[in-house]
């Protein structure tokens, strides 16, 4: 147990965060020593005046722990992410759109599992955003993705890759339903490999057929 004493205050910092506390921590910058007792703060409830008032070297003995906690991981049980339906692949695929650090207890609850601590959660994140990266690449031709960044030696899709918001998605399911609203249900229940090989199938399809028709037009 890692201790801090500041005008003979003695705070604890922990050996794992929760949820919560790595959410308010990942929103502030590290490296600016003016966050610093908001940081600590977070994780000691030690009062931010009184921390703004310490030496430095304490508190950035406890920033460098604090970093230090959050890169650790824990490998714990989560369902396979290849038996997601639709529905659960366009919610995940969202959230990660627009942030880990507000969503993260929206995805785990789509995952339904439950995390004692942010190190077993930011192990689960990891492997989805790796099995997300894979899966985009394995349909890269459908979702129109050309090129990739590479990023801790995965794979990631380009900010341009397109079909990243909640309305480009919803417009997805209205065209999978054929444009009737009683069906948008029963699709996103579909497996999301099943509705994304239909739809790859689907756009085979439409530009074979536009090929043909440009064929077509130019021997006429």
């Amino acid at each position: 147990m890692i201790k801090m004493t500041i005008n003979d205050a003695v705070y604890e910092l922990p050996q794992v965060l929760t949820v919560e506390q790595w959410s308010q921590l990942i929103k502030w910058d590290f490296l600016d020593e003016s966050n610093w007792p908001r940081l600590i703060n977070i994780v000691t409830n030690a009062p931010i005046e009184l921390l703004k008032e310490a030496p430095r070297e304490p508190l950035e003995l406890g920033i460098v722990f604090i970093a230090s906690i959050m890169n650790k991981r824990e490998k714990v049980a989560v369902k396979d992410f290849d038996t997601l339906r639709l529905g659960e692949w366009i919610d995940l695929d969202v959230y990660l759109t627009m942030g880990v650090d507000k969503t993260i207890k929206d995805i785990l609850k789509v995952l339904e599992v439950e995390v004692e601590n942010a190190h077993q959660a930011q192990w689960i994140i990891d492997e989805l955003v790796k099995w997300r990266s894979h899966v985009y690449k394995s349909y890269s031709a459908l979702f129109g993705i050309d090129e990739y960044s590479k990023a801790e030696e995965e794979y990631q899709p380009t900010a341009n890759e397109g079909m990243k918001s909640a309305k480009s998605w919803y417009k997805v399911l209205v065209d999978l339903s054929n444009d009737d609203p009683l069906k948008v249900g029963p699709v996103t229940e579909l497996g999301y490999r099943e509705a994304f090989n239909f739809m790859a199938l689907r756009k085979e399809k439409a530009l074979e057929e536009k090929e043909r028709q440009l064929k077509q037009k130019r021997q006429y």
